[in-house]
């Protein structure tokens, strides 16, 4: 029976309960990105909705008459300025954060819209920074005295050259910037030399943005300032990505951004209006960012103030009630396969009602909704009531879950750490009562002032959902004729894992033995094995790793792609007989891996993981079989999936050949019985596998795709699948006390 809990997403940590069931505050530490005093907001300005084709992702702050009001960086960051497209004295500046100001809310960028550019650059044909170490603003000041402090530093005789605005990434006629640049590709840049000492750096990369401190005023504006939000999906792009939205230069330039399924002269198919309507989930009401922050533990600074603002009423009246929408709730519920809930038409209730989600303030005024169908938006927004709740469709089956990434389960949801599941999350019905295509309603209390007549807060509840199994169908070439029967298969908990097949890194090398390592931030739930037939729920974020391991003539090298879970929270089992289940926090990032052609240091995983080797046969061929482990001998909390890299890139040639999409790695057990384990002549037990791709075609259906010629996987924990090129090359890794010998002392404590 799954422990409940009465609502703790307001408590400290404490260990009552035997520390299970307490959440902590969202203590969330932000900057007010606009002076206070004289701001209001019209309904046009207001982001979300705006009809069923549109929908506004820049909320936008009206600065009263003849006044001029500063503009503060909102968290410690790097800035890239842009010019504001129609206008000459406007430019537009991107804040991507250095130290997140909410931990549970990961933020890509800000993007201030409107400030003025006679503070950052003079009005020269090819311009300078404004100001001086003692004039301007405190973001001109600073970076003046780094510009300053740089150059007399450096050994030379030579006079301080000027200071460019083209280098802190700003365009001029000599440094010309493609629109359609991604906002990344200039944040990440190579730094590229003209000569072959790499000492005349090329005019394209010849850029530094400054990084600076939460709080610092960064200009100022007049008229109107706009803010975008952006939430953080991972530092990767995909080439040929269908979605016509891209986080490019163009968007950034705007004065204000609106997504539009239908603008002028464009003509998008029914996928690619589905997929713009997908990119309102990346974007945040500023009103709903400061209002997490109204809880009592949140932080908001305010103009030049030192000391912060924690009181609730102060936050609401001070900050989220300068926003029309100030008192809305926004509700996102994302689906399987990273997608909003009914993205892939699954949840529905029957062939001809199209509604698929009750919602409601009052239990008295139950609604049913069609969410996130063709007139709509994947984005619920209410504004009434103290209290949310909803019920979503579900098939009951065995893997069903939720979790609560982000919101405050009331009283009346039992729950497990956020998570649903089994009794709390499906109902039965006892006496012809209850309608068992829904869950039990999950209820979520709303943030409200502690007046005499308390008003709601702007808050966002984000919820991850998968409550019914996706059936696909084999892809069936059309000159075979005649047609086989069509084949379906349900998708399995593993089949809803491992994506980035086809991802990009936005770092750049050109560097053999320097590969990099993409991430994906956007959650998802995952069941991992325990020592039961009971599986323990997780919601984890994927990572991709490149790697080389050397091949026994040491001259050669296999390439390879290591796929791997991150863990963010995990309800484990309260049971004595078990072991315990690793419950240590992924802090993995994106980033770039360099190997060293003396030494095999490939992909082992990191601590406390670990892997072992050993050897089986499996029909006449000899496999280098991998099992995860714990060095203290706990249940591991991470699945893998290993590829040569020639092995991904045929998978890759599936996802070209056919204008795939939105792919992530099927397995498809080659045994009938997906419960039927396989014996070799060593007596290990193993499951075999064949790998495919489940992808989103040109209509957006989707579609499974296995490659001409057959890749076996194979796992004999049910934890690690890979492929035997991927482990033909390992050398022998024994248990955990040889790998302890490699573990310095200073590791050890920090496992302790």
């Amino acid at each position: 029976m799954p422990q409940t809990s009465p609502n703790t997403q307001k408590q400290e940590l404490t260990t009552s309960n035997n520390g299970l069931n307490v959440r902590p505050f969202i203590k969330g530490k932000s900057h007010f990105f606009c002076q206070t005093g004289n701001l209001t907001q019209g309904t046009s300005q207001c982001f979300g909705v705006v009809s069923p084709t549109e929908f506004r992702t820049t909320a936008s702050l009206n600065i009263g008459s003849g006044l001029t009001k500063n503009i503060y960086a909102i968290c410690s960051g790097r800035i890239l300025i842009q010019p504001q497209s129609g206008s000459s004295t406007k430019v537009n500046l991107i804040l991507k954060p250095f130290k997140q100001p909410i931990n549970e809310l990961p933020i890509k960028y800000f993007i201030y819209r409107g400030l003025n550019k006679s503070d950052f650059f003079t009005s020269a044909s090819e311009p300078l920074i404004h100001g001086s170490e003692t004039t301007g603003t405190e973001f001109v000041k600073h970076l003046w005295k780094e510009f300053n402090k740089f150059y007399q530093n450096e050994d030379s005789s030579e006079p301080t050259p000027d200071f460019y605005a083209k280098l802190i990434g700003f365009p001029t006629t000599t440094y010309v910037q493609d629109a359609n640049s991604l906002i990344d590709e200039i944040y990440f840049k190579k730094t590229e030399y003209t000569d072959s000492t790499q000492t005349v750096e090329d005019p394209e990369t010849s850029y530094e943005l400054p990084i600076v401190p939460r709080g610092l005023c960064i200009g100022t504006a007049i008229g109107e300032i706009g803010m975008d939000i952006v939430l953080d999906d991972g530092d990767y792009y995909l080439e040929n990505d269908p979605n016509p939205f891209k986080f490019d230069l163009e968007f950034a330039r705007a004065d204000a951004n609106i997504l539009n399924v239908n603008p002028a002269g464009n003509t998008y198919t029914d996928y690619q209006k589905k997929l713009i309507k997908e990119t309102a989930t990346r974007f945040i009401d500023p009103a709903a960012f400061y209002g997490l922050h109204a809880n009592g533990a949140g932080e908001i600074y305010l103009n030049d103030d030192t000391t912060p603002t924690t009181d609730v009423d102060d936050i609401f009246s001070n900050v989220v009630n300068l926003f029309s929408t100030g008192n809305n709730t926004y509700l996102y519920i994302q689906g399987n396969r990273q997608r909003s809930y009914n993205f892939y038409g699954n949840y529905t209730y029957d062939a001809t009602t199209i509604e698929n989600l009750k919602i409601w303030d009052d239990p008295a005024s139950v609604s049913t909704v069609d969410c996130g169908e063709t007139n709509e938006w994947p984005v619920q927004v209410h504004s009434n009531g103290t209290e949310l709740s909803i019920q979503l469709l579900t098939d009951k089956h065995e893997g069903a879950g939720a979790y609560v990434r982000i919101g405050d389960l009331n009283d009346n949801t039992p729950h497990e750490n956020n998570f649903l599941r089994g009794e709390n999350l499906v109902q039965t019905d006892t006496d012809g009562t209850i309608d068992e295509n829904y869950t039990k309603p999950l209820s979520f209390s709303i943030p409200k002032t502690t007046g005499a007549t308390p008003q709601k807060i702007s808050t966002l509840i984000q919820l991850i959902y998968e409550g019914k199994r996706i059936v696909v169908q084999e892809y069936i070439d059309p000159l075979i004729s005649p047609a086989p029967d069509p084949v379906y298969h349900k998708l399995k908990d593993i089949d809803d894992v491992f994506g980035l097949v086809n991802a990009k890194s936005i770092f750049k090398t050109d560097d053999t033995m320097v590969l990099p390592t993409v991430t994906d931030n956007i959650m998802q739930l995952i069941n991992i094995p325990n020592s039961t037939d009971r599986s323990e729920i997780a919601v984890v974020k994927t990572k991709r790793t490149e790697d080389i391991v050397q091949t026994v003539d040491i001259q050669t090298y296999v390439n390879r792609i290591t796929y791997e879970t991150l863990l963010d929270n995990i309800k484990r089992e309260a049971n004595g007989f078990l072991p315990f289940s690793c419950g240590n926090i992924d802090q993995d990032c994106s980033g770039v891996n360099h190997y060293n052609v003396e030494q095999n240091n490939f992909f082992q995983g990191s601590l406390p993981y670990f892997l072992k080797t050993q050897i089986f046969t499996h029909r006449a061929e000899t496999i280098t079989s991998l099992s995860l482990h714990l060095i203290d001998g706990g249940n591991p909390t991470k699945k893998i999936l290993g590829l040569s890299k020639d092995e991904n890139e045929q998978l890759i040639n599936l996802i070209d050949t056919h204008s795939l999409n939105n792919s992530i790695l099927f397995l498809k057990n080659v045994q009938v019985d997906e419960r039927l384990i396989l014996s070799s002549y060593e007596n290990i037990e193993y499951k075999y596998y064949s790998i495919g791709v489940v992808s989103e075609d040109f209509s957006g259906d989707l579609v499974l795709y296995f490659p001409t010629n057959m890749i076996s996987i194979f796992t004999t924990d049910g934890l690690i699948y890979h492929s035997k090129s991927y482990s033909d090359f390992l050398p022998e890794i024994g248990d955990s006390n040889e790998l302890l010998l490699n573990i310095s002392l200073v590791e050890l404590d920090l496992i302790s």
